[in-house]
């Protein structure tokens, strides 16, 4: 059963107080994402810097999803502290994840 597999998951991250809690509501979303047949854009695409100090991330360029929203916002952070502390941008051309 869902609840039971994502209690377990949460039991794994807090705890198992976690079996102490009420599951209040499953929402199933259908057709939640648009349709990533292949072929698709790569994930790991160059942090979009507009100008000196101005960036723009999120998965608006990419695969959309929440692990690609979160992998463009990690990787412009870091392309943000690079700037502010001086380091050169890095191009990345593809690869893995972070």
């Amino acid at each position: 059963m869902l609840v039971q597999r994502v209690q377990n998951q949460l039991a794994d991250w807090f705890g198992p107080e976690v079996h102490r809690w009420r599951h209040l509501k499953t929402y199933r979303i259908y057709h939640a994402l648009p349709d990533q047949s292949p072929p698709t854009s790569n994930p790991v695409y160059p942090v979009n810097r507009i100008r000196s100090g101005v960036f723009v991330c999120g998965e608006h360029g990419s695969l959309p999803g929440i692990q690609w929203a979160l992998l463009s916002g990690r990787r412009t952070a870091d392309a943000l502290k690079d700037h502010l502390y001086g380091y050169p941008p890095i191009e990345v051309k593809g690869g893995a994840g972070c």
